[in-house]
């Protein structure tokens, strides 16, 4: 997950930029009504300070329009606007000033003022777009470190509940079983907190180098995932059954082959969670012969009890987020009891971008 940074400052108003504008376009406004009440011509030198004028005129409405809030450019704009259109009024013979005449010359005149506005609105409209994607990907990457801190902090967080709830049947006359306990509680909690640190130390990272990223997981690591599940649920019969292909392919598309870890991490979770007394897990992951990746963890209850949907729909939102993730790459997952009475996860996704586009 990469880092985004962005500078609030150029989104940011900055005021102060309103106090000179109002000051020189109201000094402009009244220079234009006095030369038109006294009617004297203007003069070569006051055409020359003139121009200087409509410069800064024109620099200060940019600067408005881009810096000042929102409300505030609205007026004072209008306000510069005004004193610069008005400003060629100075400059039209008195004896031919007409209302057809100062209308025709305003309009001309105004479309210096269109140009600083589109000069300093496009620049404030690109860095307001720019700050929403960026507060989009931010929110897009608190959902990822969300979905990262359920299935693989909760997945061990659980697991450590798991063993010391199982601990506490532990007689204090076989310390060898409560010393096993301690140490597969003490593993889990390890487990948990190296996966915080990578995360941490991802979002500590000042710079976009994928050296820190923590290390994408594997279906090879299946195997000493379910090893660990075995052990603490020592009366469980956990198998798994991972064709050839699988173990040793190299996806084309990583996050489909992350994704189906996920999926076997949040049902094993699952599994501790909503079903403690679960006899038998089976877990199956194979590559069928259209290049479709298929995921299957199915369980029981124990003694006889069957499950139902309505059991297994107070946890989080596990489940849900990982359908979204595997619709998005292009396959389907479904979740609930089968005919046998068996809690039932299964998946399928293509392991190529043309299976997937096909899909």
């Amino acid at each position: 997950m990469q880092v985004i940074r962005w500078r609030p400052d150029l989104a940011r108003p900055r005021p102060w930029v309103v106090i000179p504008a109002v000051v020189v376009a109201v000094a402009s406004l009244a220079a234009t009504a006095y030369v038109v009440h006294t009617g004297s011509a203007p003069s070569q030198v006051a055409g020359l300070i003139g121009s200087v004028e409509v410069v800064a005129l024109l620099l200060l409405l940019a600067f408005v329009v881009r810096w000042a809030p929102a409300r505030t450019a609205y007026l004072v704009g209008t306000v510069i606007a005004a004193a610069q259109t008005l400003w060629i009024v100075r400059f039209l013979p008195t004896e031919e000033l007409t209302p057809l005449s100062v209308i025709g010359g305003c309009a001309l005149w105004s479309l210096a003022s269109v140009g600083a506005v589109v000069t300093g609105g496009y620049p404030r409209i690109a860095a307001v777009r720019l700050d929403r994607s960026v507060t989009a990907a931010r929110q897009a990457q608190r959902l990822d470190l969300a979905h990262d801190l359920h299935d693989f902090v909760a997945h061990d967080v659980s697991g450590i509940v798991a063993q010391a709830q199982a601990a506490r049947f532990v007689h204090a006359d076989d310390p060898a079983r409560l010393r096993a306990a301690l140490e597969r509680i003490e593993t889990a909690g390890l487990q948990a907190l190296s996966a915080m640190d990578d995360l941490v130390a991802m979002l500590a990272d000042s710079h976009d180098s994928h050296d820190h990223r923590p290390p994408l997981a594997r279906l090879s690591d299946l195997p000493d995932l379910v090893e660990r599940f075995r052990v603490e649920r020592p009366q469980s019969h956990v198998s798994l059954a991972q064709d050839e292909r699988s173990q040793r392919l190299v996806l084309r598309r990583p996050q489909v082959e992350m994704t189906a870890y996920r999926i076997v991490v949040e049902a094993l979770t699952n599994i501790r969670r909503h079903a403690p007394s679960t006899e038998q897990v089976t877990i199956e992951v194979r590559v069928d012969d259209k290049d479709v990746l298929q995921v299957r963890v199915s369980n029981d209850v124990g003694h006889g009890a069957r499950i139902t949907s309505v059991s297994r729909t107070h946890g989080g939102r596990g489940l849900l987020n990982l359908r979204e993730r595997v619709r998005a790459l292009g396959g389907d997952l479904n979740a609930g009891p089968d005919e046998h009475g068996r809690w039932t996860v299964a998946a399928c996704m293509p392991i190529s971008r043309a299976g997937a586009n096909r899909g």
